[in-house]
């Protein structure tokens, strides 16, 4: 049972959702109103998010990956290319069609990460799902100040760590009183 509910939140929580989670936020936070917030969102889904998840999902079926999550460090260099290309796609796209600056910075901070997790994946597996929920984590107290990271602590430090799923899974887990 636990090690099933780990699993559900960590797919809950994939590196997919995060990301179309901080698209929203960033968006809404960069621009004076809603209709400007949809359509970045929308841009930024359809050249960053959409793709690659497509893409990975086509590496699945074409047997290139073994699952869109869980595979091999080999397997992860070609995902990454593509994903460090749609967003280089993404920043020219926004600077041309005069997007915000913090728009542009966060393409420019994602395309740095991007390229930095390619390197380190090269010698060593590492986890995207954290990755990416500590980016999210990182956004929220750049948009929100340093109690949003205080709120983040307070719900992610388990007292314990069960050894199921990713450890963010496991505090969820802690949480539960499981």
């Amino acid at each position: 049972m636990r090690k099933r509910l780990a699993g559900l939140i960590s797919n809950g929580l994939n590196p997919f959702v995060v990301a179309l989670v901080v698209i929203l936020l960033l968006t809404y936070e960069s621009t004076t109103n809603l209709a400007d917030a949809f359509k970045w969102s929308l841009i930024l889904t359809g050249l960053c998010l959409l793709p690659v998840y497509l893409a990975a999902v086509c590496f699945v079926r074409s047997g290139q990956l073994s699952a869109i999550f869980s595979n091999s460090r080999r397997q992860r260099t070609k995902i990454y290319l593509f994903g460090c290309a749609c967003v280089a796609i993404a920043f020219i796209a926004l600077w041309l069609l005069g997007a915000p600056t913090r728009l542009l910075a966060s393409l420019v901070a994602g395309l740095s990460a991007g390229l930095l997790f390619m390197a380190i994946n090269l010698w060593w597996k590492i986890s995207v799902h954290t990755a990416f929920v500590t980016a999210a984590a990182v956004l929220l107290v750049i948009l929100y100040g340093w109690m949003a990271l205080l709120a983040i602590v307070k719900q992610a430090i388990p007292r314990r760590r069960a050894n199921h799923g990713p450890v963010w899974s496991n505090v969820y887990l802690y949480c539960l009183g499981t």
